[in-house]
């Protein structure tokens, strides 16, 4: 370890002594987080090398509960800086509402590539790579495909030509993007209704997260009541996420007319279903705050990534079945985690009730 990484674990990071699920102190080692546009952002925030700065925060599982947590964590400094200055708007939640999946828009993100090549600029370069193999991720007619393969090995060698001979094929092929990812989001009629079915009578709904990728717009029309709840999270997006001038709950209300509402004034049972998508995992304290959910609402439809993927530098936690478990345990909630057509996205939904 470097001089650079040692201070950094005196001055940047602080050591989690305990899961904080279950307060366990047992932990064993799990496979470590891989390098994405967070690490890039958080390293440039901390002056500490990325492949460094992975290293420094390792994810460790719970021998008691099965939660997969990072043992060093940042200060909250450092994670509103990250969400306010290095990412400050949530690119899956704006792509879900975009324009960017279609043909003519890769090629005009290949053109940004490829000048990123020209001029040497790594940090352009990975992040249009990036964006790149997100729209070819989202393409479910050459999932498992050959050219599949053969389009993203190109964009991780930088072979601009072979992906603009693919043009022919992209126009083909790009209708609708794959659902439960990126430009999809979780907008679904048919996840709408195993929730549906399964915790009844819901009335009223709400979600906390990002407002532009769930189930709002549907239940907006299903529903007496749909409402997005803000709560402030240091790991979070907050109240300056926006795009092109447009905030992302002034956007959502625009669409849908949905209502907006602070989360401390939500009264106790004032909803019968909250969905939670991809947020869990950003929290310091995902218990006590979960114990405020279910004095708000008597079900939680829980979206999470799946737990044999590695867990992101920007996610404090994993959930594994086990931790998943242990918490509906703890609130006396059954667990349905039956939502089939989610499961090849790599994401998992979780219904507590």
């Amino acid at each position: 370890m470097t001089a650079t990484a040692t201070q950094a674990t005196e001055d940047v990071l602080r050591k989690v002594r305990r899961c904080p699920l279950c307060g366990g102190s047992e932990r064993q080692t799990h496979s470590q987080a891989k390098p994405n546009l967070y690490s890039e952002k958080l390293a440039a925030l901390t002056g500490i090398d990325e492949s460094e700065l992975i290293e420094l925060i390792p994810n460790v599982s719970c021998d008691s509960c099965g939660l997969i947590y990072k043992l060093r964590w940042f200060p909250r400094r450092r994670l509103e800086a990250l969400f306010r200055e290095g990412v400050p708007w949530h690119p899956k939640g704006w792509d879900a509402v975009s324009d960017r999946f279609s043909a003519d828009n890769f090629f005009t993100e290949l053109d940004r590539y490829e000048d990123a090549l020209r001029s040497e600029d790594a940090e352009k370069a990975a992040r249009w790579r990036r964006a790149l193999i997100s729209i070819i991720d989202s393409i479910p007619e050459l999932e498992g495909s050959q050219e599949a393969d053969e389009l993203m090995a190109a964009l991780e060698r930088g072979d601009v030509e072979t992906l603009r001979a693919g043009r022919g094929l992209l126009e083909k092929v790009m209708i609708e993007p794959t659902p439960y990812k990126r430009f999809a989001g979780f907008r679904s009629r048919e996840m709408w209704h195993w929730c549906v079915e399964r915790t009844e009578a819901v009335k009223a709904y709400a979600e906390v997260g990002c407002p532009l990728w769930g189930m709002l717009p549907i239940a907006r029309g299903e529903v007496m009541r749909a409402t997005f709840l803000s709560r402030p999270e240091s790991n979070y997006w907050g109240s300056n996420c926006g795009m092109d001038g447009r905030g992302c709950t002034a956007e959502i209300h625009r669409q849908t007319g949905t209502e907006h509402v602070q989360w401390d004034a939500v009264a106790p049972g004032e909803f019968d279903l909250i969905g939670l998508f991809q947020y869990l995992d950003h929290l310091e304290e995902p218990l006590g705050f979960m114990e405020e959910l279910f004095t708000r609402a008597r079900a939680c439809a829980l979206i999470l990534d799946h737990f044999s993927q590695p867990t992101a530098i920007q996610h404090f936690t994993g959930w594994t079945p086990q931790a998943i478990e242990w918490l509906a345990q703890r609130f006396d909630k059954r667990v349905d985690d039956g939502f089939e057509p989610i499961r090849a996205s790599g994401n998992r939904l979780y219904l507590l009730f």
